[in-house]
């Protein structure tokens, strides 16, 4: 169902008419007619300024397969009748269509890309993925799902847009070198460390909630008490750092190298997100 906040958030307190981006799906146009046309509605009235973008008209998708072989790249896929009927559904529609095409999960490869190409379309992608605490920098795509599947993604971007754009963009350390830094009962909350190098850094008690630390290089640091809720920490190197207390609840841990980690326990891991490729301390190894 139609998240109605997300439009309302965007569209409130201001006289002007604001322009945003909606990909759509066939699939979601057939069974959701009623919050189509309360979109339409809300670009009749002049709140919002619709750009309708395609987003492929059935958005196949086959849950827990690999990425390389779903979406628009699952086996047999004509991508030719994933747009063309999508286009025509459109039109029926009375949406007017775009030059621009989003692939649905954002995953492509050089042979569909180049066949949007072909249908003169423009592949659009994004930069900001807020539900993934990839927070806008200037002249970002943003991406939120107004579907209902994204909550977290719509109160973020609330949260954002209320404090100005300040909400997530408080601290852009990707790739900084901050070995040894001292960081202890620091206010990081949705701060950028992305592949940065912090190796042996001091982040005691620090709120590192919402923050994305993803590939950086956290070997020996100190995160003791820290607060790593929802903190996206994939393939991370955290090895020898000292966890003891860290509140971990809902922590993406994916590939992340936790080889004799201090202070973690089974506790800690159960609320966070962990997959075959974390490497774990031998203590706390699942058979």
């Amino acid at each position: 169902k139609l998240d109605y906040r997300l439009y309302t958030d965007i569209s409130k307190n201001t006289i002007l008419t604001i322009p945003i981006g909606i990909a759509i799906s066939g699939s979601w146009m057939k069974y959701h007619k009623n919050d189509l046309q309360w979109l339409l509605d809300m670009q009749k009235n002049k709140l919002l300024s619709i750009t309708w973008i395609n987003h492929s008209y059935n958005h196949n998708y086959i849950r827990e397969r690999k990425l390389n072989s779903n979406f628009l790249l699952i086996r047999d896929t004509d991508v030719e009748k994933e747009i063309l009927d999508m286009e025509e559904l459109m039109l029926e529609n009375k949406l007017n269509l775009s030059i621009y095409f989003r692939f649905p999960g954002l995953i492509s490869n050089t042979i569909i890309y180049n066949q949007i190409i072909d249908y003169g379309l423009i592949p659009l992608g994004s930069d900001s993925w807020i539900g993934k605490n990839k927070f806008p920098k200037e002249g970002s795509i943003v991406l939120v799902h107004g579907n209902g599947n994204d909550p977290k993604g719509v109160r973020r971007l609330k949260k954002w847009l209320d404090s100005n754009g300040q909400e997530g963009a408080l601290a852009d350390l990707k790739n900084c070198k901050l070995k040894g830094a001292v960081l202890i009962g620091a206010n990081l909350k949705n701060a950028n460390f992305e592949g940065a190098y912090l190796y042996g850094a001091y982040f005691k008690k620090a709120n590192l909630e919402n923050s994305n630390l993803e590939g950086a290089n956290l070997r020996g640091a100190n995160l003791r008490w820290a607060n790593l809720k929802n903190t996206n920490m994939k393939n991370t190197n955290l090895v020898k750092a000292d966890l003891m207390q860290a509140k971990l609840k809902d922590t993406s841990l994916e590939g992340a190298n936790l080889k004799m980690a201090k202070g973690l326990t089974a506790e800690q891991l159960n609320g966070a997100v962990i997959n075959d490729k974390t490497v774990l301390p031998e203590s706390l190894k699942r058979n």
